[in-house]
């Protein structure tokens, strides 16, 4: 199959004698190379397969990003509370525990 629409190359073939099958399959990788896949199988070896890629890979040039500088601005400073902490009627102090009561 060579679909010139889509891009989109396969070959394939298979051979049948009673219960062993052999066969290969091929078709071009979006990056140009070919991946070929050579088959066989049988009640005593089950199914093995040998993948074999060939060519090139090639890719194509990415155009240049564009980088944008981020926008600023300027806001109020946050205001921070502090606020006593109390377990138990104890006082924890501000920003830790009291671990001396």
């Amino acid at each position: 199959m060579n679909d010139q629409h889509t891009g989109d190359i396969k070959e394939q073939s298979e051979q049948r004698d009673g219960d062993v099958v052999k066969g290969q399959y091929s078709l071009v990788e979006p990056d140009g190379t070919t991946r070929t896949v050579k088959y066989t199988s049988d009640k005593h070896n089950g199914f093995n397969a040998e993948v074999i890629k060939s060519g090139h890979a090639t890719h194509p040039a990415s155009a240049p990003k564009k980088v944008v500088a981020p926008v600023g601005f300027a806001h109020q400073p946050l205001v921070q509370e502090q606020v006593p902490v109390s377990f138990g009627g104890h006082d924890a102090g501000i920003g830790g525990f009291d671990f001396h009561q």
